[in-house]
């Protein structure tokens, strides 16, 4: 018990410091501290989700990963839930004055295979902003929030120990149906979805390929901050971030090579299409 407490004091002091550090291969490699985030909002309610994907449609080989939903009064924020674990260790590690390979491999558990992308509800006020990493670079993007027009449907499910209420959507090309709970009366939900009278506590598309659901929520008894990082990020827009990240999922040694990451001769792993099968498939 006593080591568990222990475990559990040093997660929070984590969570509450977190802040990110990801080095720059091309500029010199002294560890060093990183920026202060933002913080936007402290979280009220924070819900993990298993986000699974199926990449490959032919092969069905599938991506699953862990993420959390940070929901305050004013902004809420969808992330990978392992990858704050490593940002937070990486500042503590920066702190310590640990050189960068050794940070890396340290924390490369929790963000080796992590989602990148990050997404903000009703940040700014009345947009959504997205942030992703690839080919060594930081994007940023906002849209408008969405406006999803739900139909309710008959049935009924468990979830997470909370009866939920059936609904249907088409959004961004794919059919939709989710299961909310009006027990949590917060118009909230997973990645983009929003807009119905409770916490949604899973969505799932009509061809399988996309899933969200809930496995645990909690009410943090400690100051959770709501931060977004101040970085050097490109800002685009949605259309032309989508287009450029399938570039690279068909082509990543030539995205690469532009991106200045690599010179020379490319690794031919580098040069292998990825499986891309975007949640977005239309505007």
């Amino acid at each position: 018990m006593k080591h568990f407490i222990l475990y559990f004091i040093l997660f929070i002091t984590l969570t509450l410091n977190a802040q990110i550090f990801i080095p720059d291969k091309r500029q010199n490699t002294k560890a060093s501290i990183p920026k202060t985030p933002i913080v936007l909002d402290s979280s009220i309610i924070r819900i993990q989700y298993r986000q699974r994907i199926i990449n490959d449609t032919i092969t069905q080989n599938y991506q699953e990963h862990l993420m959390l939903l940070q929901i305050g009064n004013r902004v809420s924020k969808y992330t990978d839930y392992n990858k704050l674990i490593g940002d937070s260790l990486n500042f503590v590690y920066s702190k310590q004055g640990m050189d960068i390979n050794s940070m890396l491999e340290k924390v490369s558990i929790y963000t080796r295979n992590g989602s990148r992308e990050n997404i903000f509800t009703n940040y700014p006020k009345g947009k959504i902003t997205s942030t992703n990493f690839f080919t060594g670079s930081s994007f940023l993007y906002e849209e408008p929030l969405i406006k999803t027009n739900w139909k309710s449907e008959s049935g009924n499910l468990t979830v997470s120990g909370y009866k939920c209420k059936k609904a249907s959507t088409t959004l961004f090309g794919r059919k939709y149906t989710a299961w909310y709970t009006p027990d949590i009366p917060i118009s909230n939900g997973p990645w983009k979805f929003s807009g119905l009278p409770g916490l949604i506590l899973k969505v799932e598309d009509d061809k399988k390929q996309i899933s969200f659901e809930c496995i645990a929520i909690e009410k943090p008894r400690w100051v959770d901050n709501i931060y977004i990082f101040d970085r050097n990020y490109m800002k685009t827009n949605k259309k032309t971030f989508l287009k450029s990240y399938k570039q690279y999922r068909e082509n990543p040694g030539a995205a690469l090579q532009n991106s200045g990451m690599i010179q020379g001769d490319i690794p031919a792993h580098a040069l292998r299409k990825r499986a891309y099968n975007p949640i977005e498939l239309s505007e």
